[in-house]
C-alpha cells in the first residue's frame, strides 16, 4: 500500500512539465491535498474525500 505523499514525492518530479508548473503543483497539492488526505492510503481514498 502507498500513501498519497509518497505518490506526489515520486509523480511530481518526473512529470514533463515547466518548472513553474511544478512549482504551481507542488504548491497546490501541499496546500490543498496533503493536509487531509496526505497520509492516507491511496486505495482508502475516495470521491467522498473531495467533497466541500
Amino acid at each position: 500500500m502507498m500513501e498519497l505523499d509518497a505518490l506526489a514525492l515520486l509523480v511530481l518530479p518526473v512529470m514533463r512539465i515547466t518548472k513553474k508548473t511544478r512549482s504551481n503543483y507542488q504548491g497546490a497539492y501541499t496546500r490543498y491535498l496533503a493536509p487531509n488526505l496526505g497520509d492516507m492510503q491511496i486505495e482508502q481514498i475516495t470521491s467522498d474525500d473531495f467533497s466541500i
